[in-house]
């Protein structure tokens, strides 16, 4: 019989699988059906991968525009045609900068920005994956996407061709074209050599297990499993009398005269618990409480 869980499981993804494949992975070993990840990570890529299971699965909407910090390792010199260590190489430049002009040039990065994905990225054009039309030889023009890096710090002096560099940006950024674009700021070429995620929203590093934890941890995995309302701290709360349960439950609307909230704005969205378990999440409008997505009652 099938396991039922409901949370998240903070997950270090290892280099060398798909995001999909660690999906695969935790259905496997804790013996359950639902489960999704919430923030693709690439196959070289490794880190933060935040996995929802069971109900959790409903709030992968409300998980998709967070701030998330990297440690990238950018290769200069040499570029390939996915723009990282997996592709073909596709030019070379004997331009390799120096520690004094890669400083000079990064706070140019800073702010808001235009980006041009990679080529091989799984964004759609015209209904259809790109890294499906770059392997089938189709050139196409990429319009930028508007995106926005907080924080940079170079972490390591050049060697070997290579520096780590610490970026914060906003969700929908891609590193890979970073690295290709401050090769390019920097009069030679570029591309990423490693990939660690260390933050995505309140999921961080220092308190991931990892796939090979799955197996150690299954008998005890509740004690590793987040609570739903875990990532959404930033959401303002409502607490509700259990007498409303069953309102709730058939989709009735409650008057903000039984509760207490803090709020100015319609478009605010709320954690609501009832009997202090938590239960959804839901928006007032025209001082009725309504719930956009119920988890549990």
């Amino acid at each position: 019989m099938k396991q039922i869980f409901n949370g998240f499981l903070n997950i270090n993804k290892p280099p060398g699988i798909s995001s999909s494949q660690v999906v695969g992975a935790v259905k496997k070993y804790l013996n359950t059906s639902k489960v999704g990840h919430a923030g693709t990570l690439d196959p070289l890529a490794s880190g933060v991968l935040p996995i929802m299971l069971g109900r959790a699965t409903k709030l992968f909407d409300y998980l998709q525009y967070k701030d998330k910090t990297y440690i990238a390792e950018v290769f200069f010199g040499k570029t390939t045609n996915t723009l990282d260590s997996d592709g073909e190489v596709i030019a070379k430049s004997n331009n390799i900068p120096s520690d004094f002009q890669i400083d000079a040039v990064l706070s140019q990065f800073l702010g808001k920005q235009n980006q041009i994905p990679p080529i091989y990225s799984a964004l759609k054009y015209e209904g259809k994956r790109l890294y499906q039309m770059a392997r089938e030889g189709n050139e196409i023009e990429i319009k930028p996407r508007s995106t926005e890096i907080f924080e940079l710090e170079k972490l390591s002096n050049i060697s070997n061709n290579k520096c780590r560099i610490l970026i914060r940006a906003k969700s929908g950024f891609y590193v890979r074209s970073f690295c290709r674009d401050l090769g390019k700021a920097l009069d030679t070429c570029a591309y990423m050599s490693f990939l660690l995620r260390t933050n995505t929203g309140n999921f961080n590093i220092k308190n991931t297990i990892s796939i090979e934890n799955l197996v150690e941890y299954a008998g005890d995995i509740n004690d590793y499993i987040l609570p739903m309302d875990f990532p959404l701290k930033h959401l303002k709360e409502i607490h509700l009398d259990k007498n409303f349960s069953k309102a709730i439950k058939n989709g009735v609307s409650i008057s903000t005269k039984y509760f207490e909230y803090n709020s100015i704005n319609n478009n605010d969205i709320f954690r609501v618990y009832c009997n202090n378990e938590f239960i959804g999440l839901g928006k007032i409008k025209e001082s009725m409480l309504k719930i956009e997505t119920l988890l549990s009652i």
